[in-house]
């Protein structure tokens, strides 16, 4: 059964070779799609000669130094980005582009396991500070889901964003927009990208910034500010520990937190 394997490993290599960076989130997920291509005949047949654990294994020899064929990609080279792990080719030289790539994937490939939940916790809140929400369409790039929020008094236009990362291409056209708008993103594995964020723009900490961008924690199901002033006192009260969160906002834009991904440590 071994040029079973050759044909899965040969398909792999084909598909994640040129990407040049992976999170194990995402490797994992092609190893399943190309096994599940094959039919239930050579699934059996590959089960019988490697084990139950064929998948895994499959796994622990691209990113490890165990090799299950000599057809088996090498991507053994671990880094770190913003607090995720990502495997890359064995080179000396440092791919920044292509992992920043390999993150926004695995934020669009996570994100779907917990948007409903996401989108629970802000309808809830929403009606806990007394707005009806009506779904509506975004002008944003990459926004998840996109409501009209309307009290007796303000009307917001709320934008759920699959990650904080994701903010940036947009942030130009919030600052210009006429309506009220507020980003609400889901809590990451690390601070890194808020840190990373606020470092990048860090005058969005001041008091009169018009930008508004809330976390959306499905742990601990609370919204909390990350920059920011809400002009509706509705809002501030249903937020979780507003002055500690923006005040975490405004240390890690005077960098005094250092972090070993974001200062050059790894």
């Amino acid at each position: 059964m071994k040029n079973i394997l050759t044909h899965i490993l040969m398909k792999l290599s084909d598909r994640i070779t040129p990407l040049n960076a992976i999170s194990g989130y995402e490797l994992m997920r092609v190893i399943d799609d190309e096994h599940e291509q094959l039919t239930d005949d050579k699934k059996k047949s590959l089960k019988d000669t490697f084990g139950d654990d064929i998948l895994e294994k499959i796994f622990f020899s691209i990113t490890g130094a165990d090799k299950i064929s000599v057809f088996s990609p090498d991507m053994h080279v671990r880094i770190n980005h913003l607090g995720e792990i990502f495997f890359c080719p064995p080179t000396h030289k440092y791919m920044p582009d292509e992992i920043a790539k390999a993150y926004k994937r695995l934020m669009k490939l996570r994100f779907p396991e917990i948007s409903q939940e996401i989108d629970n916790l802000v309808i809830d809140f929403m009606r806990k500070s007394e707005y009806k929400l009506s779904e509506s369409d975004s002008t944003l790039k990459n926004v998840h889901k996109a409501y009209l929020a309307e009290s007796d008094e303000f009307k917001v236009q709320v934008h759920i964003f699959p990650s904080i990362i994701f903010v940036d291409d947009s942030l130009k056209k919030i600052r210009e927009a006429e309506e009220n708008n507020i980003i609400i993103v889901p809590q990451e594995q690390s601070p890194a990208p808020f840190v990373n964020f606020i470092r990048e723009y860090p005058e969005l900490v001041e008091t009169e910034s018009k930008v508004l961008i809330w976390v959306a924690d499905i742990n601990t199901k609370n919204i909390s500010p990350f920059v920011g002033l809400p002009r509706d006192e509705a809002f501030w009260m249903n937020l979780a520990n507003p002055k500690r969160s923006l005040q975490s906002a405004r240390v890690w834009s005077q960098g005094v937190i250092r972090s070993q991904v974001l200062d050059g440590s790894i």
